[in-house]
């Protein structure tokens, strides 16, 4: 073992595995495996737990010995005694102290932990090949006898073990599909380094087993049950899960004696899934199972073959029933029937009768209590034993028919005078009716006799109770039928007296107080009862049953009481008045007291009981009205506009007062607007005078002068306005007068026109610079009639009648007053404007342009200004220079550093701007070229950019090889095409860069690398045959730093080096299209190459009925069916030297 890190690094033992058929896959190794594996391998046991052994002979190509070293192992219980501190610690993964494990130091340039040849393998199977394993990665092989590896699978790098332990044992591995024609294949688990010397490849390993896969075999049932009773049928089928079979062979098989020994039912076939037992007797009970295989030859393999669980099944005895019964009998009467069962497991666990109206029960001895007719018909009755087994019977019962009396209608409680009827029914049709009538209690009249037997079941008498009490009189009847006689029927009949004729008394009229006196007749028969029929609500009555009640907490108003006599009989009533006048007070209410007029109001006469009075009603504008409630009434306001006062008078009348109630309203007034306007008709600018003429109280006063212009105020005061405009028009004022009532509004008209004048010219104050000068003034005013222009400068003015352009020049500098005077009809308009004459700056003149090679400093020459003031600026090159004096124009600057400068000579004049002047400095160096291209290592075809990095690049000249054949003189050249390696190689280029100056030229060079994708082609062979399909795949793919996997598209895949070979095998049940995929990953992506594969389904199906027989006997003539399928021809050879039949 060779370390490559820190020694805390190797504490510890890696630990992973993953499986499937191929590289770094998830362990897919099977989680049920056959009877007996193919291989194990345990190590053993030693005799105590420090020993250490020897492997078998060629099982592994490492050294046993000392583990300290790389390449030697040794078979010991515990990883302590390989002596190594930076190890794990424990022993194996079973807990035994001597079991032993496989521990080894890898490397040494061995790589074989473990190799074995399997034989006996069964076709059609999967296997497993697993191990518990403590290692960092290894890969498990599986080769055929050519030592082909036809599957592998590598574990990832996996995590540590503590070093002092335990350890971290995990069950890694992966299975795969036998190929067709294979019954031995080589085994081995080897280093995943190839034998290296790497970090952490230590290995612990035990309990290793290359076995087949099973699948999880299930029996159950379909159908029926596994404790069933004679004569029923039961349906076992089997389910597998995760299956390895693609067409497994079944044996279903059967143990009487417990599973000591077991019997094959019937002979193994492909696909027999389900077995019936059909008319189940005794004699099939026992424990069932089936045995499954990959094919029927391997059934009795018990490396690659499999039992189901067992299903117990017993088939019980039935039970037998003798049911009986005390029927015939009579209606009413009690019948029973018993069910008498024998037999079966003589414990009986369920009853289940049924008979006519639906009757059901679960006892075994029934009785049904009075029973009826419609009980008469045939009964069924099954019983089921302590085992689900049951009987079933039949038994009939015969129930005579016995009367039934009932009452269908009856008016128990009648008045007197009316009649009282009774309508039996009997259940049995012309049956006789037995009648007996007699009084119970009460002076009734009325026939109570009786003529029996009736036939018809209606009695009716007219009965008449003569006294003031209830009285009562009792019905009995029974019905018969032949000799059997129904039950007797009793009611009674309540007849009831009318109750006494109501009297209320006389009506009573009273003037005050608040109580009256009743008086009303006496109830001899019913009950009295007051009650208020109408009037105020506020009255009680002391005691509303007693006929001389009094009535308290009267207030004025007319009452209606009613006085009630009611029994169940019926109600005599009769009533009574109490009339209570009081003296009136009158109330009335508006809806508003303070109105804008002319307005209609209503008025609302609030006296309380308005109907015991007379009403005058008075309005203060000359309305009257007698209506307790009034139509409305109209108020009108004052033409002077103020509030006018209305008092509203409410008499109310009676016999005794006459008493008033007054309201005052308000009635007010809305404004009326109107003003005055002096001037009416004047030009612009116009000053108009407006006078507020309005009526109103209480008003605010808003004027819009019609040049969108307003005012708001309110008060009669007048006030101005300043109407102007640019022409002539006409003003629409409009003043609007609002108060609480309503707003009124009033318009009027203003015609303005405008002052003919329009001055338009351009004089402006002006500054010039530079003399002489020559000003030019445009006039285009209109309506005047005069203009004069003075020039400020001495010189006359000019006058002209006309508008009309003029000129005039300045021959001097200075500030001059131009006056330009207009006269119109309205008169005298002046203008007066400045214009100011300065002289111009001396005209800029910066010097030569200049180069230099070595020095830092340089004296400028510019002119001296005569006008103005000079000074020096830098406009471009290198910030490093410093003027000795930038306003002096033969100036000194230092600093200089290698580049291009522009120098600025500039005179600013005393009012009129500057000259300028510049002047180019080019100071040279040696160059210094660089560059950077976008990218150094890349994938081909690829277009790169190069970014020139040179300082001062605008003073070379550039010369640019690209290595690949293009060239270019731009100092930051075109994006350049760089092509990839045909054969997949990586590809160098190298990239030089000269910069060219007067004085030198000097290269500098950078290599790029363009990656190539890889040149993809593979071989698969055969590319067309029968299932299972053996296809050897050749990766002839050339490429660097490629990874290639080869994804064979029945979901399963495989690493695979380029120039290598892999040995797969296609497995289906129908003809299928597979396209193989090689897909190769490397640093310029990934890349696919597509095969076609046609695998042609074997459909042979073999269905024949030949089979070893004994028979006694000769001649014999045997018969066979075929019904093979999928078969071209057949050959039949007898073994007796006869010819054989193709």
């Amino acid at each position: 073992m060779t370390k490559l890190g820190p020694p805390i690094l190797f504490r510890f033992i890696f630990m992973f595995i993953s499986a499937s058929s191929y590289a770094q896959q998830p362990s897919t190794y099977c989680s049920n495996t056959a009877m007996v594996p193919v291989f194990k391998q345990d190590f053993g046991v030693s005799a105590n737990s420090n020993a250490s052994s020897a492997a078998a002979p060629g099982s592994t190509n490492y050294n046993f010995g000392n583990v300290s070293s790389d390449g030697n192992y040794i078979v010991t219980p515990k990883v302590d005694n390989a002596n190594k501190a930076d190890w794990t610690k424990g022993g194996d993964h079973t807990g035994n102290p001597n079991g032993n494990m496989f521990l080894v130091n890898a490397g040494g340039g061995n790589s074989i932990f473990v190799q074995e040849t399997v034989t006996g393998l069964c076709a059609g199977s999967s296997y497993s090949f697993s191990a518990w394993i403590v290692y960092p990665k290894i890969t498990f092989n599986i080769r055929n006898l050519s030592n082909a590896i036809i599957a592998t699978y590598t574990t990832d790098i996996l995590p540590l073990s503590p070093v002092n332990g335990p350890v971290n044992w995990q069950k890694y591995g992966f299975q795969f599909a036998l190929p067709v024609n294979t019954g031995s294949l080589k085994i081995e688990i080897v280093d995943a380094w190839g034998g290296a010397a790497a970090c952490g490849n230590d290995v612990a390993m035990d309990d290793i087993l290359f076995e087949a896969c099973i699948p999880q075999i299930t029996v159950s049932l379909t159908s029926g049950s596994s404790d069933i009773c004679t004569g029923a049928t039961s349906n076992l089928t089997t389910t597998l899960i995760n299956s390895p079979y693609g067409n497994p062979a079944y044996q279903w098989q059967k143990s009487n004696d417990g599973g000591t020994s077991w019997n094959d039912l019937g002979s193994p076939a492909i696909g027999l899934t389900q077995f019936s037992i059909t008319n189940a007797k005794i004699l099939d009970g026992g424990l069932y199972r089936v045995h499954v295989a990959p094919t029927i030859p391997s059934l009795t393999n018990e490396t690659c073959s499999a039992h189901s669980n067992e299903l117990n099944f017993t088939a019980n005895p039935l039970p037998k029933l003798l049911p009986s019964t005390n029927a015939p009998i009579c209606s009413g009467n009690n019948v029973w029937f018993n069910a008498n069962p024998s037999g079966g497991s003589g414990v009986y666990s369920s009853y289940k009768w049924t008979g006519p109206n639906a009757y059901q029960s679960t006892a075994a001895n029934n009785t049904i209590v009075t029973t009826q007719t419609m009980a008469t018909g045939n009964y069924t009755v099954q019983v089921t034993d302590s085992k689900g087994c049951s009987d079933t019977a039949a038994l009939y019962l015969n129930i005579d028919s016995t009367p039934t009396l009932k009452i269908i209608s009856l008016t128990d409680t009648i008045c007197s005078g009316s009649t009282a009827s009774i309508t039996l029914s009997s259940s049995v049709p012309n049956s006789a009716f037995y009648w007996n009538a007699s009084l119970q209690s009460g002076n009734i009249a009325g026939n109570l006799s009786s003529i029996n037997p009736e036939s018809t079941g209606i009695k009716q008498n007219i009965l008449i109770n003569n006294g003031i009490s209830n009285g009562v009189v009792k019905y009995s009847a029974y019905a018969q039928s032949g000799t059997c006689v129904s039950n007797t029927v009793d009611t009674t009949i309540n007849i009831n007296p009318v109750p006494t004729i109501a009297n209320a008394g006389a009506d009573i009229t009273i003037c005050s107080g608040s109580q009256a006196s009743l008086n009303a007749n006496v109830a001899l028969v019913g009950n009295g009862q007051w009650k208020q029929i109408s009037g105020p609500n506020t009255a009680l009555i002391q005691n509303s049953s007693s006929p001389t009640s009094s009535i308290t907490n009267l207030i004025p108003g007319t009452y209606s009481l009613e006085w009630s006599i009611t029994n169940v009989c019926g109600n005599s009533a009769d009533t009574m008045l109490i009339n209570y006048t009081a003296k009136p007070n009158p109330i009335f209410t508006l809806i508003d007291s303070v109105v804008c007029g002319p307005a209609q109001l209503t008025f609302t006469n609030n006296t309380i009981n308005p109907q015991l009075y007379n009403f005058q009603w008075d309005f203060g504008n000359g309305t009257t009205s007698n209506l307790a409630n009034p139509l409305p009434v109209l108020f009108n306001a004052a033409i002077s506009g103020a509030d006018t006062s209305y008092n509203i008078t409410l008499k109310a009348i009676s016999n005794c007062d006459t008493v008033a109630y007054s309201k005052t309203i308000i009635v007010k007034s809305s404004p009326t607007a109107q003003f005055a306007i002096s001037p009416q008709n004047n030009c612009l600018p116009l000053q108009v005078k407006f006078d507020n003429q309005s009526i109103g109280f209480n008003t605010s006063y808003h004027l819009f002068y019609g040049d969108g212009k307003d005012t708001l105020w309110n008060n009669n005061a007048s006030i101005t306005h300043l109407y102007q405009s640019l022409i002539g028009t006409t003003f629409q004022p409009y003043l609007i007068a609002t108060n609480s009532c309503s707003a009124d509004t009033i318009f009027k008209s203003i015609t303005a026109p405008v002052n003919a004048l329009i001055i338009q010219n351009n004089l402006t104050d002006t500054t010039i610079c530079g003399f002489p000068y020559t000003a030019t003034f445009t006039n285009n005013t209109t309506g005047a009639t005069q203009f004069t222009w003075s020039w400020g400068d001495g010189t006359p003015p000019i006058n002209s009648a006309i508008a009309a352009q003029v000129q005039h020049t300045y021959s001097d500098t200075g500030s001059f007053n131009i006056v330009h005077s207009i006269k119109s009809n309205c008169g005298d308009t002046t203008i007066t404007k400045t214009i100011q004459i300065f002289a111009l700056p001396t005209i800029a003149i910066a010097g030569n342009d200049t180069s230099i090679c070595s020095s830092n400093s340089i004296q400028l020459h510019a002119n001296t200004p005569t006008i103005g003031k000079g000074k020096w600026k830098q406009i471009s090159g290198p910030n490093t220079i410093q003027f000795a004096d930038s306003s002096i124009a033969n100036t000194t600057i230092s600093n200089l550093v290698p580049g291009n400068y522009i120098f600025e000579w500039s005179i600013q004049g005393t009012q009129c701007g500057s000259s300028a002047d510049t002047m180019n400095l080019q100071y040279i160096a040696k160059p210094i070229p660089s560059f950077t291209p976008s990218d150094t290592s890349l994938c081909g075809p690829v277009q790169l950019t190069f970014t020139n990095n040179t300082i001062n690049q605008q003073l070379y000249n550039f010369q640019w090889n690209f290595g690949n054949g293009t060239t270019s003189n731009l100092a930051n050249p075109l994006p350049v095409l760089f092509n990839a390696a045909v054969s997949g190689a990586d590809t160098c280029y190298t990239i030089t860069l000269k910069a060219i100056s007067n004085c030198d030229t000097i290269a500098y060079s950078k290599t790029i690398i363009v990656k190539s994708k890889a040149n993809l082609q593979f071989i698969a062979t055969p590319l067309n045959s029968c299932l299972p399909l053996n296809v050897l795949f050749k990766n002839q793919s050339t490429g660097a730093n490629t990874k290639y996997q080869l994804v064979f598209e029945d979901g399963k895949d495989s690493l695979i080096a380029a120039n290598d070979s892999i040995l797969y095998t296609y497995q289906t049940t129908k003809t299928s299209l597979f396209q193989p995929m090689l897909i190769a990953t490397g640093a310029c992506g990934s890349d696919t190459l597509t095969e076609y594969i046609q695998a042609i389904a074997n459909n042979v199906t073999l269905q024949l009925d030949l089979k070893d027989t004994v028979v006694c006997g000769a001649p014999f003539t045997l018969s066979f069916n075929n019904n093979t399928s999928g078969i071209q021809q057949f050959n039949w050879n007898w073994g007796d030297g006869t010819s054989s039949i193709s």
